[in-house]
């Protein structure tokens, strides 16, 4: 069930910060769901009405909830974070062989500083690769469990 809430609020907030991005891509918010989780909608509306009545559940449900969007909201910042500088890094890099003496020092230097940026750029993506792959095996392994 914290999937498929998780998985409602995300489509809840795409519906209100993009809503003619969502609309033109045709998505049903439900049969995304019902496909995604492999349920039928009248399971969810079950579970729904029971958790209606068990307050004390569903409250603690939305609390994992809302830990895994912190979570994940917390490793975009990263990313975005981690973007952001190697982009200044890059206009460092760019802005310093625009002004470049031809001496062998200052080269050697500006060398140095795009083989940095490159290291930079891998460990970002690497990064990016490891929070999609965790994504997904965290998506698969629970897949496995139904």
């Amino acid at each position: 069930m914290i999937d498929v809430l998780y998985d409602v609020v995300l489509i809840k907030t795409s519906k209100v910060n993009f809503p003619r991005e969502f609309k033109s891509s045709g998505i049903s918010p439900k049969e995304y769901i019902c496909a995604k989780h492999d349920v039928d909608s009248l399971i969810i509306e079950e579970n729904i009405n029971y958790y209606s009545y068990e307050p004390e559940k569903i409250k603690k449900i939305y609390e994992k909830v809302k830990d895994t969007l912190k979570n994940k909201a917390k490793l975009l910042d990263k990313i975005v974070t981690r973007r952001e500088k190697i982009a200044e890094r890059e206009q460092e890099i760019k802005d310093s062989i625009a002004n470049a003496e031809l001496d062998g020092t200052r080269n050697k230097s500006l060398k140095d500083s795009i083989t940095n940026l490159k290291t930079e750029k891998l460990n970002s993506k690497k990064l990016e690769d490891s929070a999609i792959n965790t994504n997904i095996k965290e998506t698969t392994a629970k897949d496995s469990l139904k």
